[in-house]
């Protein structure tokens, strides 16, 4: 295949580097996704990688991280940009998942097929694959992604990938631990990350019906036990929404019914850069965001983590101490919320050992961006 004119003949990389455009989840309102991509520039700074990312918003990407970005609704756009690029990362984030609606991986799939049509190597890096239910969607990515080397970040993912028939990815961990350790101290409060569930689990619904009862399950569920945990542990609570217009308006909710129960109570949305800090001001940390378990663990803060989906409870399995523990979503698992979080504090001291585990796992990724990127080819 040609060879890029930027490129040396060698295959090693000049002091520009490779242009690379990022198929992830950029420009939502989600600060897990914003995380990401902020990693991942961090991860491909030695090699002098210019990034374009796909982007739901991409005036909001060129204006918060000063990346020029391809808008995700302008195929066009994306097939100039791979025209002209080194290669396309297909990640990172939670991309191959039908949970969240059916037509999930097709779009994501869709940008690795044009990629591959055009030549431009693709990579898989940093991805949570599954659930992956839908026949279509399975065949779709046994299809798409055969031939494509894939890194995941979780053995979970890699199961999954392999029950499609596809060789079984390296698995490293999510690259939001390749970035630095929190500096905010810990303080006194339970930080809280509450989220609604996903759209599809309600079907076809009016708007504000469908936030009335996201809205009521928070309630019945995570006020008691949040009341009884900052009763138990005699700190205040202070909620953290990690996605603005969604879990902002499940903890305002809460927030009210908390107060009413006499609990001192704040509320925060943060913006990227400080999000993690945020989480780590605490002395623990109770999360049903998977990024903000995460910052949990980069401040090394004794954690609950709450399982509504996989990718959640794998993140209590990869921790794997008793410092990071696991409740269900359910009556029964927010019930025992204050048993579980008292034992998770004895045992804070074993946080720091699962940090430093899956920090060593990113690692990984640090030889494999060298050892593809410098080897690529067009």
């Amino acid at each position: 295949m040609a060879q890029p004119a930027h490129r040396p003949a060698d295959g090693g990389l000049l002091s520009g580097g490779p242009r690379l455009v990022v198929a992830g989840w950029t420009g939502s309102t989600n600060l897990g996704d914003e995380l990401l991509l902020d990693a991942l520039r961090r991860l491909l700074e030695p090699v002098g990688a210019e990034l374009l990312p796909i982007s739901v918003d991409a005036p909001e990407t060129r204006r918060d991280h000063g990346l020029e970005a391809v808008p995700e609704r302008r195929p066009d756009r994306l097939l100039r940009a791979l025209r002209d690029a080194d290669g396309l990362i297909f990640g990172p984030g939670g991309l191959l998942q039908d949970d969240s609606s059916p037509l999930n991986p097709g779009r994501h799939l869709a940008r690795v097929l044009a990629a591959r049509a055009l030549s431009v190597p693709v990579r898989g890096l940093g991805l949570g694959v599954g659930p992956l239910d839908g026949a279509v969607n399975q065949r779709l990515a046994r299809r798409v992604l055969a031939g494509v080397p894939l890194v995941v970040r979780d053995a979970h993912s890699a199961d999954v990938v392999a029950a499609l028939g596809l060789p079984r990815p390296e698995v490293t961990a999510d690259l939001v631990f390749g970035l630095p350790d929190p500096s905010a101290a810990p303080a006194d409060r339970i930080v809280v990350c509450l989220r609604p569930p996903t759209a599809r689990r309600f079907g076809p619904e009016p708007a504000a019906a469908r936030r009335e009862r996201v809205i009521g399950a928070a309630r019945r569920h995570a006020v008691p036990a949040l009341a009884a945990l900052s009763g138990a542990l005699d700190l205040p609570v202070h909620l953290v929404a990690f996605e603005a217009g969604r879990d902002d308006l499940v903890g305002e909710s809460v927030a009210d019914a908390l107060a009413a129960h006499g609990v001192e109570v704040t509320t925060a949305t943060p913006d990227r850069h400080t999000v993690i800090d945020e989480v780590a001001a605490s002395r623990l940390v109770v999360s049903m965001r998977y990024h903000g378990g995460i910052a949990a663990l980069l401040a090394g803060r004794p954690t609950v983590l709450v399982g509504h989906v996989d990718k959640v409870r794998t993140l209590v399995a990869d921790a794997g101490v008793p410092g990071v523990a696991g409740i269900s979503n359910d009556d029964d698992g927010w019930r025992g919320l204050a048993e579980v979080a008292e034992r998770a504090i004895v045992a804070s001291s074993t946080v720091i050992e699962a940090r430093d585990l899956l920090r060593t796992r990113a690692r990984r990724h640090d030889a494999l961006v060298e050892r593809w990127w410098a080897t690529t080819r067009r």
